[in-house]
């Protein structure tokens, strides 16, 4: 016996030594009780399956205390009560959650964002980490304002990335956009209007309403916006859907991207705006076919399996005796609720492993302001995949998840949502799922009405027309400047003024070479291109070559005008009869021609011409109501155009008055061998009354270039080939009788006072129209004698008489008379009539 005392000595020791520890261990195996403080919008109308939230939460919390490998010293447990969807009511669990027991190391909801802001600003006081599964505003991320809280629901404004990328893959680059004036709306939509901005996508009308949207669909209606964003609670939304029905914002045309988690069948209602009424069937008229960007709620990988801490989701929905239903909103948030608190779970874990021994979550106070901070750091590190997809949040608290892209179809009545892609946050990646987006005629809708700009141009037949026709007057012009060259030196040619004629005929080539720029155009509508310079300079062309045509030709006839003027009509004018050469004439021309280098010099130097365009009436396109043509005009024009034009018009508009005076005053006068008065004259009347029809009209029809060019491209073939008709077809006629002898004696003739002579009043032999030219000039000459003999007297008759006859370089006795040189004394007798 005595040889067992060490054994018994050996096991009283080890059970003496051995109790205290074997009690440590069933101390430590005691779980400690965790508590969570839920705020939930229980019994609310307005919010779909709220019941459904705080069943799933206690499932997860179920779930989480199961779980080994989460929080296996604690307990986790809830003390949940209804905020009734009230700020105050909000407020005052908050305040019994703080001053009554147990204590709570975390605040779980709510889910209304204006019930959560006031909350998670005053729950930070006392260092209480904060979750939600439902506060979407993106107000909550301002982490200066909410440095604690955190939520397993994507921000509205997370809406934004799903958004930007389906109108990038459907090539949409311009939208409308509609929202209530609530700040959850307004802030999101204003970060949206940025990243639209930052992918080049336009913002046709940014419109946001209070009551009564009709002013702002009139607005979005207005700026053609085919692709319509919209945030509204469900109420308004119903207004906005009504008064876009009534608007005609609707059909094929139209595509609606609204909010997803808008509860239930919320348009499915008779709806009354105040201005306009809707019924059940219009109100799904207008939302059948309309996109949506949701979170994600119920995720779901490759093979149908999620697994969420060691289960799928097929055994969570058993659990929870919840059947996949088509109106997923219904336990939406409740799949949000239950990872909610399983991240939390993660993040007290993640706290309690970074601990100190003989340290606890339990030890946690409301003003351990340092466990608070490793707390909210854990829940920044929380990342894992649950009922809603993958679980983890960037900076400022806002979940990083899957977003989905859906849309409502009606089939036999009833609607469904299928979903057409996912968006993933973390990656920036739209994925399109199995079904595409069906659309209402099998054709995509455009992002606004497409503008289809075509360049209207001058028709080709038309055209080639007109250079024929311009082509045979230019063709006649060289066969009448051959023959007045050939036949220069026939004394009746040289008698009508040949280097005239010339410029008569010059003229007419450069106003016939005009047809051919006027019907160019450079073949494109756009403003700005190569071809838009190119044709600058064919304006260039279009401007000077009837300016110097119509210089040079009407110019000509002006001035042949005046010297029949001045010879018949002296009397009338009362001035001196100084016998007019070509070279006056010629210089007279050169000085109208040198007036309009300077004009049109100064006006290019100055106000250059440049080419522009114009868009005229839009025209639609048959068989499709999403375009329509808008026809564009070339013009030439610059800055001050209007007026550089009116300086043009009304010069060259003097001119016209004064061939028109001119004619009319010698419109008796009948020498066409001399001078073409009658024929010349008939030319100014048609050049002027061409003129003051033409230029109107064409102004009237600009915006026809067809017409315009027919009208303008006859007036100038027709007004030049009439004036060379007239003036050089009676000068054919005339070259074929010259040879052909002929006595005329003109019995009885009457007789016409011209000047201070007396001529026949119709002569058509040469002889005599020669005898009539010595005559006119020997009246000149003798007009000339006796200004010199005035001048003689003048000078006698001062006192310095030796000095004043002494500045007499010539002292013609004019007693004969040569056509060119007075003889007698070689001094240079006037001009006479010809050179």
């Amino acid at each position: 016996m005595i040889r067992t005392y060490p054994n018994l000595i050996i096991a009283v020791v080890i059970v003496l030594f051995g109790l205290p520890h074997q009690w440590s261990s069933a101390n430590q195996n005691i779980a400690r009780d965790l508590y969570i403080g839920g705020l939930f919008p229980l019994n609310d109308s307005e919010w779909v399956g709220t019941n459904r939230i705080l069943l799933a939460t206690q499932l997860a919390i179920q779930h989480v205390n199961e779980d080994p490998t989460l929080l296996p010293d604690y307990n986790l447990k809830l003390i949940w009560n209804g905020t009734k969807s009230s700020v105050p009511y909000g407020l005052k669990i908050l305040y019994e959650y703080v001053y009554h027991a147990p204590k709570k190391i975390m605040l779980l909801g709510s889910g209304y964002s204006s019930v959560t802001e006031p909350i998670a600003e005053t729950s930070k006081l006392w260092n209480l980490v904060q979750f939600s599964y439902g506060a979407t505003s993106p107000s909550l991320s301002d982490k200066k304002k909410f440095p604690f809280f955190l939520r397993t629901i994507p921000s509205d404004a997370s809406m934004n990335g799903p958004r930007v990328a389906l109108l990038k893959a459907l090539q949409w680059k311009k939208v409308g956009l509609i929202y209530q004036s609530e700040n959850i709306f307004a802030v999101t939509m204003e970060e949206l209007i940025k990243l639209l901005k930052i992918e080049g996508i336009s913002v046709l009308a940014s419109t946001v309403f209070t009551n009564n949207p009709k002013n702002q669909i009139e607005q979005l209606k207005a700026s053609d916006a085919r692709i319509i964003i919209a945030s509204f609670y469900e109420k308004e939304g119903r207004k906005v859907m009504c008064e876009a029905y009534h608007q005609g914002l609707k059909g094929q045309k139209y595509v609606w991207i609204f909010l997803g988690w808008l509860s239930g069948y919320w348009w499915n209602h008779d709806v009354n705006t105040g201005t306009s009424n809707c019924t059940r069937e219009q109100m799904i008229e207008m939302v059948d076919g309309h996109l949506a960007t949701d979170t994600v709620s119920f995720f779901q990988s490759e093979n149908g399996i999620s697994p969420i801490q060691g289960q799928n989701v097929q055994e969570y929905m058993i659990e929870r005796n919840i059947t996949l239903m088509e109106d997923h909103e219904s336990y939406g948030y409740s799949n949000f609720a239950y990872d909610a608190i399983y991240a939390m779970a993660l993040a007290l874990n993640e706290t309690h492993n970074e601990m100190q021994p003989n340290q606890w979550l339990t030890d946690f106070s409301y003003d351990n302001h340092q466990m608070a901070q490793t707390l909210i750091r854990n829940c920044y590190k929380v990342n894992f995949t649950g009922i809603t997809g993958p679980v983890e949040f960037d900076s400022k608290g806002d979940r990083i998840g899957v977003d989905s892209i859906t849309q409502l179809r009606y089939s036999n009545g009833k609607p469904k949502k299928v979903i057409i892609g996912f968006y993933y946050a973390a990656t920036s990646i739209l994925q399109w799922s199995n079904n595409s987006i069906s659309w209402p005629n099998g054709k995509k809708p455009q992002d606004s009405t497409v503008m289809i700009r075509s360049l209207e141009y001058v028709s080709t037949p038309i055209y080639i027309v007109m250079c024929v026709l311009t082509s045979f007057g230019i063709v006649v012009a060289l066969i009448f400047l051959f023959i007045n060259n050939y036949y220069r030196k026939n004394s009746f040619i040289k008698i009508s003024s040949p280097r005239l004629n010339n410029i008569i005929l010059v003229g007419s080539v450069l106003l016939y070479s005009t047809v051919y720029v006027l019907g160019l155009t450079s073949g494109d509508a756009s403003k700005t291109s190569q071809a838009g310079s190119k044709f600058s300079t064919v304006c260039v062309v279009k401007t000077w070559l009837p300016v110097f045509g119509f210089t040079l030709g009407f110019g000509a006839l002006f001035a042949k005008t005046y010297r029949v003027y001045k010879i018949f009509k002296n009397k009338k004018l009362k001035l001196s009869l100084w016998a007019l050469t070509d070279t006056h004439l010629l210089g007279g021309v050169c000085l109208l021609l040198l007036a309009d280098i300077v004009l049109l010099s100064v006006w290019q130097g100055v106000d250059p011409l440049q080419r522009v365009t114009k868009d005229l009436a839009e025209k639609p396109i048959l068989n499709d109501s999403d375009a329509v043509r808008i026809p564009v005009i070339e013009l030439c024009a610059s800055r001050d155009f209007s007026i550089w034009l009116t300086i043009l018009y009304t010069y060259k508009g003097l001119l016209l008055i004064g061939g028109i005076y001119l004619a009319w005053e010698t419109r008796k006068v009948s020498i066409p061998a001399l001078n073409d008065s009658r024929y010349i004259g008939a030319s100014v009347y048609n050049v002027v009354i061409l003129c003051a029809i033409c230029i109107p009209l064409s102004t009237v029809l600009e915006d026809y270039p067809s017409a315009a060019f027919i009208l303008m491209s006859v007036f100038i073939i027709f007004c030049t080939t009439a004036t060379l008709f007239l003036v050089f077809i009676p000068k054919i006629t005339e070259l074929k009788r010259i040879n052909v002898p002929e006595t005329i004696t003109y019995p009885n003739m009457p007789i016409t006072e011209c000047g201070s002579s007396i001529y026949p009043h119709r002569m058509t032999s040469f002889k005599e129209a020669d005898l009539l030219s010595k005559v006119t000039r020997l009246e000149a000459s003798l007009h000339r004698k006796n200004n010199t003999i005035d001048e003689l007297r003048r000078l006698l008759n001062k006192k310095d008489k030796p000095s004043a006859i002494e500045n007499i370089n010539c002292v013609t006795d004019y007693t004969d008379y040569d056509d060119t040189t007075d003889h007698e004394t070689g001094c240079v007798s006037p001009q006479i009539l010809m050179d």
